[in-house]
């Protein structure tokens, strides 16, 4: 947790020296280009069973026109009470270009992080994640996107996740969704690939109350590398609640209600898990 300290207090601190007042042009100027401009920090927690906390930030610098650079970072700390307590710390970062050129959008961020827990073990990630989107109209836009991703474990897996994603806007307060995914991940030991298809609708009320209400269907198969045939099969649905309604002074709260039906070829029990989250989130 000392580590985690450590890099919060400059991100914490370049917030409060960017949040406005006759401060903020002169530290702007001399603020390095990957510090983040934009900051918010949640607190989520599950009595008896874990909490967290994380603070995000988001720089977005115009290059020239069409061109900007946009870096997040994300700081992580979460401490778990069950089955023993243990603390995790994480941190990545993505920075990259986006380009628009009329009705396209290209960006092209690099991620990065490293997870580590109480028990000693460390993680670290790499990924790039191109992704398109195209205006069709004034209504519709479509998504394409593909990510390779790299774990730096003693089990190093790479996992390649490709998806495209259509949006319909129907008017001010109601949007349509829909799309489809495919992502397999490689291990030294191990495959698995995963199909999803979702759709989805989105509303937003008066107050500035967001909904969104979304179905997803998923098939997995698992086998071993060089095997032609899987070693187990399974297939998930699931449906998500999930809100957003701003407070005042920056504050707004979120959360999500979660059900999803899974069954696999090793049990062909079904199993219902549901679950349910709130976040409040101060954007400074």
């Amino acid at each position: 947790m000392p580590r985690l300290r450590r890099l919060a207090l400059p991100l914490l601190l370049t917030g409060a020296m960017l949040a406005g007042g006759p401060v903020q042009a002169t530290e702007q100027r001399r603020a390095p280009y990957l510090l983040p401009t934009d900051l918010s920090s949640t607190h989520l927690s599950r009595p008896g069973e874990w909490r967290e906390n994380r603070v995000l930030g988001e720089r977005l610098m115009p290059i020239t026109s069409g061109l900007k650079w946009q870096t997040l970072t994300d700081l992580r700390g979460t401490r778990y009470e069950q089955p023993y307590p243990a603390l995790g710390q994480t941190f990545s970062l993505s920075t990259g270009p986006q380009l628009k050129l009329g009705r396209m959008e290209l960006a092209m961020p690099f991620n990065t992080g490293r997870e580590s827990s109480g028990l000693g073990e460390t993680d670290g990630w790499r990924s790039a994640a191109p992704r398109l989107t195209v205006a069709l109209g004034p209504n519709d836009r479509i998504r394409l996107e593909a990510r390779v991703m790299r774990n730096e474990a003693a089990t190093a897996r790479n996992r390649r996740t490709t998806s495209v994603t259509w949006q319909r806007q129907l008017n001010d307060r109601w949007s349509l969704s829909t799309g489809l995914s495919q992502s397999s991940v490689t291990g030294i030991d191990d495959l698995s690939v995963t199909s999803e298809a979702h759709a989805g609708v989105n509303s937003t009320l008066p107050g500035g109350l967001l909904w969104s209400l979304t179905r997803r269907f998923s098939v997995s198969t698992f086998g071993i590398p060089g095997r032609a045939l899987p070693t187990s099969t399974g297939h998930a649905t699931s449906l998500s609640l999930s809100t957003r309604y701003p407070l005042r002074d920056g504050w707004w709260i979120s959360g999500e209600l979660r059900s999803t039906q899974s069954v696999s070829s090793d049990t062909l029990q079904p199993v219902t898990s549901r679950s349910g989250g709130l976040r409040l989130v101060r954007d400074f």
